[in-house]
């Protein structure tokens, strides 16, 4: 198992200080306002004033849901650890913090006259400053140009209230997760009565037809498989199901337990429809802020969940479902923020599962 690249709140975040509080709080107002249709952004600060529900000037439940009409609330008691707020942000694409209360693993240092000392006292959180702002005119500190002297990456300095620049800046360095194939060949076959990865529609068995066809728009591709399968695989790259008997729902979740910084285009054996028009139409599709995309199947009216782009936010959303005793990717689907494309041809998603309709396939 391998862990995912997180910081103190997710995978991209961003800590600014230097500068007064409100000052933070409408530049981040800002860049989610230009930011928001292409990113999921979370922002992180402290309250300086008391918002009391009752008389004591604490929460008078443990936790407390409120409706707002135009956004949710959640409300709870109680202490967060680290991991609290890894899991609460976890679908975030980008992660802006208030760094004069709270650490980040890169951080935007702000130049203001107001605030120099208060800056040079939080110096030793200035360990991967990767954008200088400056407010007004001033000269850059010397400690904090040593800290620039000592950084592998040039620090571009813009001023504050650059705001197009900065937001430029900031999705430049939010890179969309890389994108690696699974071909899920770990079924048992049943109703087909022979292996289905192994049946010829394209010349070569349609496991390794596959695996060629997403090796071609993926960065990595596997093959997920049964222990009892690896011997028929050697010299291919090849996951073996770490929840055996789980089914498509176990391979995926074993991918990601092996690439969970990763995207993964999953696609199932018994799909012979497939091929690279289909890949590339779900890949030009795909809306990373999502925990998914997928094609709408118009047969059951849902997403299909075996022809889909898994993104790395939905790894911790496909647990989240099987501790509650779930372990269909569809409802997973179906219950999450997707992206669901409507396919240029119904027959992509086509399956072959039964002897049957493999005889009516070879009929044409």
């Amino acid at each position: 198992m391998n862990r995912p690249q997180l910081g103190e709140y997710g995978r991209n975040e961003w800590a600014i200080l230097g500068t007064t509080c409100g000052e933070i709080q409408k530049l981040a107002q800002d860049l989610n306002q230009t930011l928001q249709e292409k990113f999921n952004i979370a922002y992180v600060d402290a309250d300086h004033k008391s918002d009391s529900t009752n008389e004591s000037g604490g929460l008078s439940f443990h936790a407390q849901y409120t409706d707002k009409i135009s956004h949710h609330q959640f409300a709870e008691n109680g202490a967060l650890n680290p991991f609290d707020f890894k899991f609460k942000l976890s679908d975030c694409d980008l992660i802006l913090v208030n760094g004069n209360h709270f650490k980040a693993t890169k951080q935007i240092v702000v130049l203001d006259k107001r605030k120099a000392e208060s800056l040079e006292r939080k110096k030793d959180r200035l360990d991967n400053v990767k954008l200088i702002l400056k407010y007004d005119e001033v000269e850059i500190p010397s400690y904090l140009k040593s800290i620039i002297s000592n950084s592998e990456d040039e620090i571009p300095v813009f001023s504050f209230h650059e705001i197009e620049r900065i937001a430029k800046f900031l999705e430049a360095g939010t890179v969309v997760p890389a994108l690696n194939g699974l071909v899920l060949a770990g079924g048992k076959s049943v109703r087909m009565g022979q292996d289905k990865g192994k049946i010829n529609y394209h010349g070569k068995d349609q496991r390794d037809y596959l695996w060629e066809l997403l090796d071609r728009h993926c960065e990595n591709t596997f093959i997920s498989c049964r222990d009892d399968q690896r011997t028929e695989l050697e010299g291919k790259w090849f996951l073996s199901d770490k929840l055996p008997g789980y089914g498509a729902f176990g391979a995926i979740i074993s991918a990601f337990l092996s690439n969970p910084n990763d995207a993964i285009l999953v696609v199932a054996c018994d799909m012979p429809f497939v091929n690279d028009e289909v890949i590339a139409e779900l890949i030009a599709g795909r809306d990373s802020r999502k925990f998914a995309t997928a094609f709408h199947n118009e047969e059951t009216g849902f997403p299909d969940p075996l022809l889909t782009i898994y993104e790395p936010k939905s790894y911790q959303r496909l647990l989240q479902f099987m501790s509650l005793g779930y372990s269909c990717p569809r409802k997973m689907l179906i219950n999450s923020d997707v992206k669901s494309i409507v396919p240029r041809s119904p027959n992509y998603l086509r399956n072959i599962n039964t002897k049957e309709e493999f005889k009516n396939f070879e009929k044409g």
